[in-house]
């Protein structure tokens, strides 16, 4: 080692102002060279340095000669420099490297640094590992945040705050920010939640939550029809031509597509397989078969899910194959099962069963004054089902005493009104006759476009005085064809009226409508008075003392002798006679 310039000082007691040598240096190794205070230089192979020694570098030799000479920090040099040129960590006679842990904000023994950047010290940081990890996540930056004096406690958290200026110079403003905070704070259980926050009209809000299970959006909607909590679109949210115009009150999820978009609105999927679609026409698809089960549908509309669990009381029962749509309402519900409207009008209407509605009804309606209710099948050939209409009657019991309880009910009582103008026939309720063809010569023994197999039978303590297939209770009874079969069981309304007194008498129009007049009492030469309609037959069975001449209002009457019976007839203009006294 040859000191060519400069001055090496040990102590205060060695000056060397001219070069020296050090020779006979080890081959092949590294050698330690080393200025002792005799002025002497030496060298080693182990490092260790000698009595009063100054290290002066290392000298890597090989067989023939010195191949590299080390006069750095790293090699051990000791240096005297200057105190202005000193830099950290800058090699031989320089100070070691600041270590950055002690970082703190004020001057302290043990604190290396101290004191806060000041701003744009830093510029725009960029931080970047470069490690020998390929395909793992690795940690490349990190902020803490920890209580001084003992643990956490509920509400701690660390926030990432990015500030931007005002239009003010130098006032800045928190833009956005991130705040993560322990909602757990036990070390084995800990959990944590993660917070997007924003400014507001100058107020700090957070308007999106990540938790351990869940993302949250914890704020109420915004009263504005010009977007919506939850944005999803490019159509645009500012209330322009085209953007999302929605609920002045505020809409929760907002969905706007630009024109001419094709795609789909809504897809959801369970291994592959669509379950729930919403196409670009807005048409909402439910893809998939009922489930085969009794306890639901593939659409469910109820109070709760008790209602189709399959256990609860009153929970809904339906199909074991399944069912697409299932309606269950709780017990006590007094509104609508189901109400479809048209025009504001009510088209087609079901209602619970409650004390304001009674039983059950579904009502049809049209408001544009056509038939309101019609049945249609497609025609096919040997259908399973051939019955286009079924109605089955329940064996009710405890029904409530003395009251008459309707199976069917056809209430066609209001007045209808026509404009000006003759009608040659109006018909309330009609029957249409069917034509019954055959591939072939068949005979049908019977047919009927209207059959009623009997009259009603009495059953356990019961007793019916009178039994009718079919009642007729006023108005006449009107028969274009022929009258074939037991007319034994054709039953006339008949009055048994007896003569309070021996004078002449008028009978009520609903006592006029029986056809059939059993007379009796003290009655000489006496006119019985009815309200008969046009064309009405009456039988008289004059059970009285003396002769009764039956008569309109009008016109003249027939005399019926004491004894006898006749057949009149009302001919809208005198009563006539039918049949002889018999």
């Amino acid at each position: 080692m040859n000191v060519t310039a400069g001055v090496a000082s040990i102590g205060g007691q060695v000056t060397k102002a001219s070069g020296f040598v050090i020779g006979s240096l080890t081959p092949s190794t590294t050698n330690h060279l080393y200025l002792q205070q005799d002025g002497t230089g030496t060298s080693n192979t182990t490092g260790t340095a000698p009595a009063n020694s100054v290290k002066l570098g290392t000298a890597v030799c090989d067989g023939s000669g010195v191949t590299s000479v080390g006069t750095s920090q790293a090699a051990g040099r000791q240096l005297k420099v200057r105190t202005e040129n000193l830099v950290l960590g800058g090699g031989a006679g320089m100070p070691r490297s600041a270590n950055l842990a002690t970082w703190a904000a004020a001057a302290a023994d043990g604190v290396e640094v101290f004191g806060t950047l000041p701003s744009g010290a830093l510029g725009a940081p960029n931080f970047t590992l470069d490690d020998a990890n390929q395909n793992s996540v690795q940690t490349a930056l990190t902020i803490a945040h920890s209580y001084n004096a003992g643990g956490g406690a509920a509400g701690i958290g660390v926030e990432l705050a990015m500030n931007v200026e005002t239009s003010t110079n130098g006032t800045l403003k928190t833009a956005a920010n991130l705040q993560a905070t322990l909602t757990d704070l036990t070390p084995a259980t800990a959990t944590g939640k993660l917070s997007f926050g924003v400014i507001a009209n100058n107020a700090q809000v957070i308007p999106m939550t990540v938790a351990s299970t869940d993302v949250r959006i914890p704020q109420a909607t915004a009263a504005s029809g010009q977007h919506g909590l939850l944005n999803i679109g490019s159509g645009g949210f500012d209330g322009s031509a085209g953007h999302f115009a929605g609920d002045s009150p505020g809409t929760l999820l907002a969905m706007n597509a630009p024109s001419g978009y094709t795609g789909t609105y809504i897809d959801v999927q369970k291994n592959g397989v669509r379950l729930l679609y919403l196409d670009q026409f807005g048409t909402m698809f439910r893809l998939s078969a009922p489930v085969g089960t009794a306890n639901d549908g593939l659409f469910s509309l109820g109070d709760s899910f008790a209602a189709f669990d399959g256990s609860s009381a009153g929970h809904y029962v339906g199909n074991s194959s399944g069912t697409y749509l299932a309606v269950n309402a709780l017990n006590g519900f007094a509104g609508s099962i189901m109400d479809l409207q048209q025009s504001g009008s009510a088209v087609l209407r079901v209602l619970a069963n409650s004390a304001t509605n009674g039983a059950g009804q579904f009502l049809v309606n049209t408001p544009t004054g056509v038939a309101t209710f019609t049945l249609t099948r497609a025609a096919q050939s040997n259908p399973t089902i051939r019955q286009l209409f079924a109605f089955a009657c329940p064996a009710d019991t405890s029904l409530p005493a003395s009251t008459e309880v309707f199976d069917i009910n056809f209430n066609m009582n209001r007045v209808q009104t026509w404009s000006t103008g003759a009608l040659t026939l109006q018909r309330n309720c009609r029957f249409s006759r069917p034509s019954l063809a055959f591939a072939g010569a068949s005979t049908v023994t019977q047919a009927a476009t209207v059959a009623i197999d009997d009259q009603p039978q009495p059953g356990s303590n019961a007793t019916i005085t009178d039994g009718y297939a079919l009642l007729v209770q006023a108005g006449r009874l009107g028969v274009g064809g022929a009258l074939v079969g037991n007319l034994a069981g054709l039953a006339l309304g008949q009055l048994d009226y007896a003569f309070p007194s021996d004078a002449d008498q008028t009978l009520t129009t609903s006592q006029s409508a029986n056809p059939i007049l059993n007379l009796s009492g003290t009655a000489t030469g006496r006119n019985l008075t009815l309200t008969a309609t046009k064309g009405s037959p009456y039988i008289i069975v004059n059970g009285t003392t003396g002769t009764v001449t039956v008569k309109h209002t009008s016109g003249t009457g027939i005399a019926v002798a004491t004894g006898k019976a006749a057949v009149i007839v009302w001919t809208g203009v005198n009563m006539t006679r039918i049949s002889p006294d018999t």
